[in-house]
């Protein structure tokens, strides 16, 4: 969003196809042997979420910041 609100449109769609080509690469394989495009773009955002969800993870860990619920009460 930012990169686009600045006219960075090359710089926007070529992040996008970064982020999103590990996404779609795992999704076809999981699902080729259905043949179903519903399928494959289910996965393909779920892949992109878990992918962009462990990379901010690993990011939290190399600054040992802890991600763990508050103590309730």
């Amino acid at each position: 969003m930012f990169t686009l609100a600045n006219g960075q449109f090359h710089l926007a769609a070529m992040l996008f196809l970064l982020t999103s080509l590990p996404a779609l690469v795992l999704s076809l394989r999981q699902s080729i042997k259905h043949r179903d495009i519903g399928l494959t773009l289910q996965l393909w955002g779920l892949h992109w979420v878990r992918l962009h969800l462990t990379g901010a993870a690993f990011l939290l860990s190399l600054w040992h910041c802890n991600t763990r619920r508050p103590a309730r009460g």
